[in-house]
């Protein structure tokens, strides 16, 4: 096998191997894309036909470099990707807190008056009209039920609730114990 040489205009210093003899990227970029090694060096005999990738030390750290930057970057994207999928979970998991919180203060508090259930004797038992199914404390059923009692137009008492208006007597209100 005939040596090989560096040709002039080598992109690196480091002493080569004398099988190797390089080009820069540009002059055979066109005619050989395939064979230019990761630094931008062809390595070719000494006829100036393409022998393969160059093995100096150099090219090889280029290579192992960029194979590193590569495997990272991918791995940048990775972590990216997977980052935005528990965003996205994260906030339908706040989305879904808020709306158990919020029916959770539905169930855990009058609806009426606001206050807990538990705030009170009188208010720790819910009732429930027959005909409609609301819920609220026993105290506001209470004043509801005083309060047709003392009007003057003898109407019968109606679900404290303003979309629901629904007529019942005393007989209509259930008692729940929790």
């Amino acid at each position: 096998m005939s040596p090989v040489t560096i040709m002039p205009g080598a992109v690196h210093r480091e002493a080569m191997s004398p099988r190797c003899r390089l080009w820069r990227m540009g002059e055979l970029e066109n005619a050989l894309p395939r064979t230019v090694s990761d630094s931008g060096h062809i390595v070719v005999n000494q006829n100036g036909n393409p022998a393969g990738i160059c093995t100096c030390n150099r090219c090889q750290r280029e290579s192992l470099d960029r194979s590193r930057l590569e495997e990272l970057e991918r791995t940048v994207q990775n972590l990216t990707r997977q980052n935005a999928d528990m965003r996205q979970q994260f906030d339908d998991l706040q989305q879904k807190n808020q709306s158990i919180r919020e029916r959770a203060q539905r169930i855990e508090t009058c609806e009426i008056c606001s206050f807990p259930y538990s705030e009170n004797e009188e208010a720790s038992n819910r009732c429930t009209f027959r005909k409609c199914g609301h819920i609220c404390c026993a105290e506001c059923v209470q004043q509801t039920l005083s309060l047709a009692q003392s009007g003057e137009n003898n109407e019968p008492p109606r679900c404290p609730f303003h979309s629901c208006r629904t007529p019942f007597s005393s007989d209509d209100v259930v008692t729940l114990k929790l």
